[in-house]
């Protein structure tokens, strides 16, 4: 093997094991509760759902959020907010 093939070889081992351990940190952060979630959520003045919308990032990857008004079981109001991955 010549040195740029070697030189190519561990290269494209570096890319990979990077991508596999950095996927892994972000979804340990995500899902294990390592990191804060934040979102801005802004009023969207419509009379349809959401009645909120945002956007935020956990690690590289973007999610949109969206909220809107219901009733718990005990009659009360409450924000209901989901987080799903960016279309």
């Amino acid at each position: 093997m010549n040195d740029s093939a070697a030189q190519a070889y561990w290269q494209a081992e570096y890319e990979f094991y990077h991508r596999i351990i950095t996927e892994e940190v972000d979804r340990l952060r995500f899902n294990q509760g390592y990191e804060p979630l934040e979102v801005d959520l802004y009023v969207t003045h419509s009379k349809d759902t959401p009645a909120f919308l945002g956007i935020t990032k956990i690690g590289r990857k973007a999610f949109r959020c969206t909220a809107h008004w219901a009733f718990d079981r005990a009659g009360k109001q409450v924000l209901k907010v989901k987080v799903s991955p960016q279309p």
